[in-house]
């Protein structure tokens, strides 16, 4: 698994990929969260807080790690190395679980640059004991796990198709309707019966609990489970693949 990691490190930190997508984020993170353009700036809230930040980012990752982890499998598939790795030592579920990793570690460099915001706005508050340095904290977490789930989830779209834009495109519903589609569900009257059942099974419930501070378990359990069952998917489809 450490080989196979190494591997799609060297092969995001070598070429474009993965400094272009850590620039393309910090780059619109910078954007609207600095500047006049959105209502994500920080500067316009009534009070200093990085709630904007970690409202804005899962936004932003369902659109930025199914680009990191579209060319996973499908490069594989497509310049033939695919049946080659399958012969060397290395089990079907060490393969997935380190380009899983591979993506998972791109995208929390791309997040330690945005320290810097919260150095910002300790410097700049006029009472530093007012910011929510527990939420903070929490939500940190709360990025933390979606990253591995969405790394998961991103390498399993890709492992379903020869086509990078369709593994993009099924990473990026994947994700979005497992973030967002369970709380939409919750808020129709016809769930209203079951709108908390329903809200609980999605991303954004378990996240938001983090995000206020409350680091529970269960929700980090929640993460971790979803991110194992992807690759369980991942690992299963790769055994059942005629390239």
């Amino acid at each position: 698994m450490i080989a196979i990691f190494k591997k799609e490190l060297s092969i995001f930190l070598g070429t474009l990929i993965g400094p272009l997508i850590i620039c393309v984020f910090l780059l619109i993170n910078g954007l609207l969260l600095w500047s006049n353009i959105s209502e994500f700036n920080l500067l316009e809230n009534s009070y200093l807080s990085l709630n904007s930040f970690f409202t804005l980012t899962p936004i932003l990752f369902v659109l930025l790690v199914p680009a990191i982890t579209m060319r996973i499998f499908t490069e594989e598939y497509n310049s033939s190395t695919f049946e080659t790795l399958k012969t060397k030592p290395v089990t079907s579920s060490e393969i997935v679980n380190g380009k899983i990793l591979s993506a998972f570690s791109i995208v929390l460099l791309s997040l330690v640059p945005t320290f810097i915001y919260l150095i910002t706005i300790f410097f700049i508050s006029e009472d530093s004991s007012l910011i929510d340095y527990s939420g903070i904290f929490g939500s940190y977490i709360g990025l933390i796990m979606i990253s591995l789930t969405f790394s998961s989830i991103g390498v399993f779209a890709s492992s379903i198709s020869k086509n990078q834009i369709v593994s993009l495109l099924a990473g990026i519903s994947f994700s979005f309707i497992l973030f967002y589609g369970f709380t939409f569900l919750s808020n129709m009257s016809m769930f209203k019966s079951i709108a908390f059942s329903f809200e609980k099974i999605g991303f954004l419930y378990h996240y938001n609990t983090l995000s206020s501070g409350q680091i529970q378990v269960s929700s980090i359990f929640y993460f971790i489970s979803i991110s194992y069952l992807f690759s369980i998917l991942s690992v299963h489809k790769i055994n059942n693949l005629n390239v």
